[in-house]
Formats: structure tokens, sequence, C-alpha cells
């Protein structure tokens, strides 16, 4: 009888360790999962911050090309609302928008060198190529992050405790592969 009590307080241990474990190992993934996606949004809205400064900087050199300057501070607008909510899609929508109005600037700074010439114009967009480069990292980790939390919540014994306490499987961020063919050629621009 005393051996039956001890096999069974053993059984009993070592379940409520394997509970304890894979909880933890949930919580830790929602955390890195919240970490990267958290990250994204920084480089998101510091891109956004960018934005303003080479509107302004070009602004006056594209006077005749107003219709391309305010479609790029509208994306922007629509890229920050979309940021504030939790809707994944709808960010990236609006940052694929963004994304295309700032490649027909840079289209137009390619096509008149002089105003490339500026500093500030080439300055801005080297920064903001390096935050794009920011958020293509940021998305990775992100986007790893979500498919190890993922897996461990739809493998044993995660499927079992995940529910019981609320854990949900996350959405990776990705950009629509369509709109990603757009944002990398630039647009023609008709003078």
């Amino acid at each position: 009888m005393f051996a039956l009590i001890v096999v069974l307080l053993m059984a009993s241990g070592l379940l409520t360790f394997i509970y304890i474990i894979s909880f933890n190992g949930l919580a830790t993934g929602h955390t890195k999962v919240e970490e990267g996606w958290y990250g994204i949004q920084v480089q998101l809205k510091r891109r956004h911050d960018l934005v303003p400064g080479l509107v302004k900087a070009v602004k006056s050199a594209m006077s005749h090309e107003e219709t391309l300057v305010d479609r790029v501070l509208e994306a922007r607008e629509k890229a920050i609302a979309a940021l504030a909510g939790e809707d994944r899609d709808a960010i990236g929508e609006a940052e694929v928008a963004l994304s295309s109005g700032l490649q027909g600037i840079f289209g137009y700074t390619e096509a008149y060198p002089d105003i490339k010439a500026t500093g500030n114009i080439e300055t801005l967009q080297k920064q903001l190529e390096e935050t794009e480069d920011q958020i293509a990292a940021s998305r990775r980790i992100f986007n790893s992050n979500v498919q190890a939390y993922n897996a461990r919540l739809l493998s044993f014994p995660g499927n079992m405790i995940g529910p019981r306490h609320g854990f949900e499987r996350s959405k990776s961020f990705e950009l629509p592969e369509a709109d990603l063919a757009a944002m990398q050629t630039a647009p023609s621009i008709d003078l």
C-alpha cells in the first residue's frame, strides 16, 4: 500500500512538473511574440516619423507633383491609424501603400538628380532604407517567434494546457505578395 502511495505521489509530482514547464513555455513564447510585435511597431513608427521630413525636403522641387506628395502623406496617415489598431492585415496593407508612395518619390528623385543632390534628401532616403531593413529584420524575428509559439501551442501538452489558460494561436505579419512586387518596382512618372 505504501509503495502505491509513493508511486501515485511521484506520478502526480511528475504531471505537475510537466504542466508547469509547459505553461511556462507557452507564457515565454507569448511574451516573445509580443516583444517581436513591439519591435515591428517601433520600426514602423520610426518610418512614419521620417516621412514628413522627406516630403518637406522634396516638396518645393516637386511642386508640379503635388498628387504624389499628397498620396504619400495620406498613406502615412492611414498607416499611423492602422498601427494604432490590432488588425495586422490592415497594417500590412497600409504599409504597402506607404512604401509604394515612397517608391514614387524615390523614383522622382532618381529621374532628377539635382533634387537628390541636396544632402537632406539623400540622408533621409538612407535613413528610410535603413529603417526598411530594420522592419524586415523585426518581421523575420516576429514571424519566427510566432512559428515557435504556435508549434508549442499545437503540440502535446501545450494543446491541452494552452486553451485552459487563454493562450491562442498568433498570426504572423506578412505583406501581401502582389503588393510586395508592386513595392519593388518604382511607378512611372509622367512629366
